[in-house]
C-alpha cells in the first residue's frame, strides 16, 4: 500500500521552485506586467525587492515595486541570505539593491532582476535541482522607449540625452544576458505603441514554458 504512493511522495519532496525573472529596458513595462500577473492570475508569488536609495516623487504616488530600507538593515538581510539578485553599491548609483529569497514551492515565484542580479542568482543560488527558472525578456525598440521616456520624464536637452545613452546601455545589457542565458531565456517582442504587455498572453507563455522545461527536466 505505502509502496503505491512512494512516488507520488517524493515527486512532492524533489518538486523544483519555480521562478519566472522578467527583465526589460526602463519604461518596458515590468512594474506593471508583474502587477497584473499577481493581481489578476492565481498562482503567483511576486518577490518584493529591496534597496538602500531614497523614494522618489513618483514613487509616493503611483504603485512602486520596491520596499526601501537603510544601509544597516540591508546588511542583516544579506548576512542571513535573505537576499538574491544583489546589486552592491559600487557598481549601481551608490545604492545597494536585493530581492527578498522568500520563494514558494507551489506557486510561480516572479521578480524583476538585471543584468547583475540575474548573474548573481546564478552564480550564488542557482541549483539546478533546486529551481525551474525562465528569464522573460522584454525586447522594445529604441525609438519607442525613448518616446515613452520623454512624454514621462520631460527633462532638459541634455538630461535626455544621458538618458538615452543609458537606454542604448540597457539594450546592450539584454543582448548579453539573451547571449550568455540563452537557455533559460524567452524572447517577448513589444514593439508596441504603449507601455506594456498583454498580460493573458504573457501568463500563458509563463506557465507552458515552466511546464515543458520541468518536463523535459525529469526525463
Amino acid at each position: 500500500m505505502l509502496e503505491r504512493y512512494k512516488n507520488f511522495f517524493n515527486f512532492k519532496k524533489d518538486k523544483r521552485k519555480d521562478l519566472a525573472i522578467i527583465l526589460g529596458n526602463s519604461y518596458a513595462g515590468k512594474d506593471f506586467l508583474v502587477r497584473s500577473l499577481t493581481l489578476n492570475y492565481e498562482g503567483y508569488n511576486h518577490l518584493q525587492q529591496v534597496t538602500t536609495r531614497s523614494r522618489r516623487k513618483e514613487e509616493i504616488e503611483n504603485f512602486c515595486n520596491y520596499l526601501f530600507i537603510n544601509d544597516k538593515i540591508y546588511k542583516r538581510l544579506d548576512k542571513g541570505k535573505l537576499l538574491f539578485g544583489r546589486i552592491k553599491k559600487k557598481s549601481f548609483n551608490g545604492n545597494n539593491y536585493g530581492t527578498f529569497n522568500l520563494l514558494k514551492d507551489d506557486k510561480i515565484n516572479i521578480c524583476i532582476l538585471n543584468e547583475e542580479g540575474i548573474e548573481d542568482f546564478f552564480k550564488n543560488f542557482y541549483s539546478e535541482k533546486k529551481y525551474n527558472v525562465i528569464i522573460f525578456i522584454l525586447k522594445t525598440d529604441l525609438n519607442i522607449l525613448e518616446k515613452r521616456q520623454h512624454s514621462l520624464v520631460g527633462t532638459s536637452f541634455g538630461e535626455k540625452e544621458r538618458q538615452n545613452r543609458d537606454l542604448k546601455k540597457e539594450l546592450n545589457s539584454l543582448n548579453r544576458i539573451e547571449e550568455s542565458f540563452s537557455a533559460f531565456s524567452v524572447i517577448i517582442d513589444l514593439n508596441l505603441a504603449k507601455p506594456f504587455v498583454n498580460t493573458s498572453e504573457a501568463n500563458k507563455i509563463i506557465r507552458e514554458e515552466l511546464k515543458m522545461r520541468e518536463i523535459f527536466y525529469k526525463k
